[in-house]
């Protein structure tokens, strides 16, 4: 008996992949306060730069290098609460942060521009977003 042989298909024995829907167990549901900043440097591995975030939305970061974090909510995408945080974390110990706001409703992206910080407001909101203008204090 000779060798056995692979079955060829109409499509030149290319394997089609076998579509099955993604599903998160429940118990690895997004827990709130377990987001992370990674730093990536070339050459280097990567590492924490700032942690204990909940569904951060856009970073950005002042003339002095300190991090802004922008959370969608801050208690989770299924808590149900729209509302959402501004951080600062501060460059020389990032292990410091500071709440800026949590006056924010799902909050969308934010912009710095030196001093002046702008930050999308209501953004899943039909005709409720709004632009908000921050001056940041150092």
């Amino acid at each position: 008996m000779g060798r056995l042989q692979p079955r060829r298909r109409a499509d030149h024995g290319r394997a089609r992949p076998r579509r099955r829907p993604v599903r998160q167990p429940a118990h690895r549901l997004p827990v709130p306060s377990t987001a992370t900043v990674w730093r990536f440097e070339d050459g280097e591995d990567p590492e924490v730069f700032a942690d204990g975030f909940t569904n951060v939305i856009d970073l950005g970061f002042t003339d002095d290098g300190d991090l802004l974090v922008l959370e969608f909510t801050t208690n989770g995408l299924l808590s149900g609460d729209p509302k959402g945080a501004l951080h600062w974390v501060d460059s020389d110990d990032t292990d410091k942060h500071k709440v800026l706001t949590d006056e924010l409703t799902m909050p969308g992206g934010l912009a710095v521009d030196g001093d002046d910080l702008y930050v999308s407001n209501n953004s899943a909101m039909a005709n409720k977003g709004e632009v908000l203008h921050f001056t940041l204090n150092e």
